[in-house]
């Protein structure tokens, strides 16, 4: 009897500001990847205007923050999204980040373990809105022949890699005394199975009585190393294998302005064959500088490469 092949969900947390940016990713996933369900949660509110605009794309799902995340947290969520919390927020430079009571960085990060831990799929890959294809995605790009997703993990070497160690080990009440084994899984678009969202989320709530306040209170927490640890750690890699592309074909990142022009020249001399392109919105580059020639590159990749089976 042949093994039935697992499955995998792309999840996607996004908000109105980004519009423009997941119009860009959900382009490339028709044009690359048509064939995986699509899910992405947006602010209750912002539910509207994506509906008006993408309800009509395959495969792709839309949810709204408050069928995700618990009623307390979509509650606080609101809270510091309107008039109060926003005033409130422009004070945050007086506050110790520890002692914040909110975070919109974080609150994405806690959307994307409750998200990933509902999720039916066997497995869930993270694009975040900034993030668009630039070559076919298969089954066989994130599954070995025997059903296990390919981790994305390397071993820590920056300042930044240890800091989000360090939350992690925080969150796990582990001692900051211990040797460290620090590892890294902020990487091109990261993948896990669902059971082990399940796990992180039950371990998070044993651990804390209320996780999500200390999640706000921790000073770099990661998602992606808290998943990883779960999968290294409690898991023991169980259903994973490592990903047998070298760490410089994962993807290519802009995370600053002068880097965006090389990186993009770069991409299409390689035609987009690292599949995966990053162009961080923290850097207020207005989408509109650079959207149109990113949705050509695509448009001329596609030209030329098969579609995803």
């Amino acid at each position: 009897m042949r093994k039935q092949r697992p499955s995998l969900c792309l999840l996607t947390i996004s908000y109105a500001p980004d519009l423009e940016r997941f119009a860009l990713l959900r382009h490339s996933l028709d044009v690359f990847a048509p064939q995986f369900e699509h899910v992405v949660v947006v602010d209750t509110e912002d539910l509207p205007v994506f509906s008006a605009r993408f309800s009509g794309n395959r495969h792709l799902r839309l949810l709204p923050t408050a069928a995700v995340l618990p009623v307390k947290v979509e509650r606080q969520r609101r809270f510091w999204g309107g008039r109060p919390g926003r005033w409130l927020r422009h004070l945050e430079w007086r506050i110790p980040s520890h002692t914040r009571l909110y975070s919109g960085w974080k609150l994405q990060q806690i959307a994307k373990i409750e998200a990933a831990a509902q999720l039916s799929a066997d497995a869930v890959m993270f694009l975040d809105s900034d993030t668009f294809l630039t070559h076919p995605l298969t089954h066989g790009d994130l599954f070995d022949s025997e059903g296990r997703l390919y981790l994305r993990e390397c071993q820590a070497e920056t300042y930044e890699d240890f800091a989000f160690e360090v939350g992690r080990q925080i969150l796990f009440r582990g001692p900051l005394s211990d040797r460290a084994e620090a590892f890294k899984c902020i990487l091109p678009a990261p993948r896990f199975l669902t059971r082990t969202a399940v796990a992180l989320r039950t371990a998070l709530r044993a651990m804390h009585k209320d996780w999500v306040q200390t999640f706000y209170q921790t000073p770099f927490p990661s998602e992606y190393n808290l998943l990883g640890h779960v999968a290294r750690a409690m898991e023991r890699y169980a259903g994973y294998a490592p990903d047998p592309r070298g760490r410089d074909d994962w993807g290519y990142e802009v995370k600053h302005p002068s880097k965006l022009e090389p990186t993009i020249q770069q991409c299409e001399q390689e035609q987009g064959r690292r599949q995966f392109f990053l162009v961080q919105s923290n850097m207020r580059i207005p989408p509109a500088d650079y959207m149109p020639r990113l949705k050509h590159m695509i448009d001329a990749f596609a030209l030329h490469q098969p579609a995803a089976a």
